[in-house]
């Protein structure tokens, strides 16, 4: 029988390949599609030499800025379309290799397959991921490690609104790996090569071709884990969305499994740490279609309360208290409110336009759902409606992340990934057995080309630049040593050096205790500093921590009576009107740092408290 199974996979898989070279014949004569082929060759070869050379344009001071950024969009524009073109009109001259692989393929093979992508996650994450530094992202990653490496707690010692998965993770790598900024890149690199692998299990489970499984789980790591390369909520937060979307789908396939009910039931408990407007949409709408859909539902109800209780569980063994994060989440939608565009308040002109056409790329299988939903209701089959919407609720919840998330947007599509993948290459009763070849071709080529960018914009770090460029990102100046233990393998601009050296004198020159400013927070960790409890990660009203709680906190940082203040040089983003007045009045500045702004209390900072 499963000989069988193989045999009747194999001739789709060959089925499928024939028609895409069938429809490729007849949408360009030869001589077309050999110009294509090279044109894709010579933009892919011209994005490889662009990036191994990094040479300098020659500019005058003023407006180099301007023209590294735009030589990032040349290379990136023209490079992912050579790849798109290369990977079109090879895709029907890989049937005969495919074949000859495919006749000849082994157990062990696949095995050493995943090896090497895992070896090449690590080696990409940790080499990049020590380039550059973001001063926002990185201080609040960083402080948070550290408080919990140092026994703080969240939501009883500080204030925080980030989700658990989120700094448990930073945590454990901390205690596993010691107090240094790779400890986050290891960890990284083990959620992206495990996450990488349960992925591939699960669509090799549920598509037609192994080949394309790889491919999507390709896809999904590239856009997701390294094109960040540094532990984030919001990357970890879509992979592991992606991995309970495909969980539901292989329980509903085969709920008798065992496999099938620990991927569902172990999804669901990660998910369920995540950041919750992409975890409580997606779990809540999956949960009831599976629900609806499913012919095993007391096993569903039974796995879905374990996966809840493991979260329980997990927040109760690290001390995190239940009640503290869903207020946390509480007042951070109050702020912020339900439907937002906060995704795109800072997105640049032409990365939205890059991300419309790519939403249409990844939109183009929904062809397909549209015919089959539309059958279904038809039909009144209630089950397959189901279904069909939990294949919609994929992209739908992709798409409100990219406009609730502050983040590029390739690392909010795994679902349509996923989505597209299950109706091209599915099988029945998920996938079109009839699927347009040109439609398969299209998509497979679209995938190569979003690994392209995915990877270029990782080697350049774009995704730092966004977190605030000439604050400490440099396009130019990006290879200096740190000099401090923290740091000892990383290399970022010439400022970020200055500015941790001047540091190491204010804390040297000045009395504590100190705070120090936003972009800055990292130097707790970096200088083993105790980091100040009771109050928020970062002071950002509205988003670390409710308006409404302001006046309260600022009296709580009056009680820690800082004798030294040290901000970046003239920096106090997101600062409100009412604390800088407060600083104002209480502080004088230090001018002998070029990098700082370093503040002294006028008066004996014993007596600051009673100052209102």
């Amino acid at each position: 029988m499963e000989k069988r199974h193989g045999r009747r996979r194999r001739a789709r898989e060959q089925e499928g390949t024939a028609q895409g070279e069938q429809g490729t014949a007849r949408l360009l004569p030869a001589p077309a599609r050999i110009f294509a082929a090279a044109a894709g060759a010579v933009l892919l070869g011209w994005i490889v030499a662009q990036v191994l050379a990094s040479k300098p344009i020659p500019c005058p001071p003023e407006a180099c800025d301007a023209a590294e950024l735009y030589r990032f969009y040349a290379i990136i524009g023209p490079g992912a379309a050579g790849a798109l073109l290369l990977a079109y009109f090879l895709y029907p001259r890989m049937s005969a290799p495919y074949a000859f692989f495919r006749s000849r393929w082994r157990l062990q093979y696949t095995y050493a397959a995943l090896a090497a992508a895992c070896a090449a996650f690590f080696a990409f994450i940790v080499h990049f991921g020590n380039r550059q530094f973001g001063g926002f992202d990185f201080s609040v990653l960083i402080d948070f490690g550290w408080r919990l490496a140092s026994g703080q707690k969240p939501y009883r010692d500080f204030i925080c609104t980030m989700p658990p998965g989120f700094f448990l993770g930073v945590k454990y790598a901390f205690q596993l790996f010691g107090v240094r900024w790779d400890a986050q890149l290891y960890a990284a690199s083990l959620y992206a090569c495990a996450s990488f692998l349960w992925l591939y299990y699960l669509l090799a489970a549920l598509l037609e071709a192994r080949a394309a499984a790889y491919l999507t789980a390709l896809a999904i790591e590239c856009a997701t884990m390294l094109l960040p390369s540094f532990w984030w909520y919001n990357n970890i937060t879509s992979i592991a969305a992606c991995v309970f979307f495909l969980s539901c789908f292989l329980y509903l396939h085969h709920p008798d499994r065992v496999a099938s009910r620990l991927s569902y039931a172990g999804a669901l408990a990660l998910l369920g740490l995540m950041k919750p407007n992409i975890a409580g949409l997606l779990g809540l709408g999956a949960v009831a279609l599976v629900f609806v859909a499913s012919r095993r539902r007391a096993m569903l109800v039974v796995l879905t309360i374990v996966a809840a209780a493991g979260v329980v569980a997990a927040l109760a063994i690290n001390g995190v208290s239940l009640e503290g994060m869903l207020a946390s989440y509480r007042a951070a939608a109050i702020d912020r409110g339900g439907l937002s565009t906060f995704g795109f308040h800072d997105a640049k002109p032409l990365d939205i336009f890059r991300d419309i056409l790519c939403v249409m790329a990844l939109a183009a299988p929904l062809s397909l759902w549209e015919r089959r939903f539309a059958s279904a209701i038809r039909r009144l089959d209630f089950r397959q409606t189901a279904l069909g919407l939990l294949v919609l609720l994929g992209p739908a919840v992709s798409a409100y992340g990219m406009f609730s998330n502050g983040e590029l947007k390739d690392v909010e599509w795994p679902l349509f990934i996923a989505s597209g993948a299950l109706l091209l290459f599915g099988a029945s009763p998920l996938g079109n057995p009839a699927a347009n070849g040109r439609l398969r071709r299209f998509y497979v080529a679209f995938l190569c080309s979003l690994m392209a960018a995915d990877l270029y914009m990782g080697a350049v770090r774009y995704r730092v630049e966004g977190i605030g460029y000439g604050s400490y990102f440099e396009w130019r100046d990006a290879s200096r040593p740190i000099g401090v233990p923290f740091f000892s393998n990383l290399q970022a601009s010439g400022r970020f050096q200055t500015v941790v050296e001047e540091v190491r004198q204010a804390l040297q020159q000045n009395p504590g205790p100190v705070f120090f400013g936003p972009r800055m927070e990292f130097a707790y960790a970096a200088f083993g500093i105790p980091s100040p409890t009771h109050l928020p990660l970062w002071w950002h009203p509205g988003t670390s921590f409710a308006r409404a709680d302001e006046p309260a906190i600022l009296r709580e940082w009056l009680n820690h009576r800082f004798a030294t203040l040290i901000f970046l040089k003239d920096d106090s983003t997101f600062y409100s009107p009412s604390f800088l007045s407060l600083i104002a009045g209480l502080y004088t500045i230090d001018e002998r740092y070029s990098e700082l702004t370093v503040l002294h209390a006028k008066d004996d900072p014993d007596r600051l408290r009673y100052r209102r």
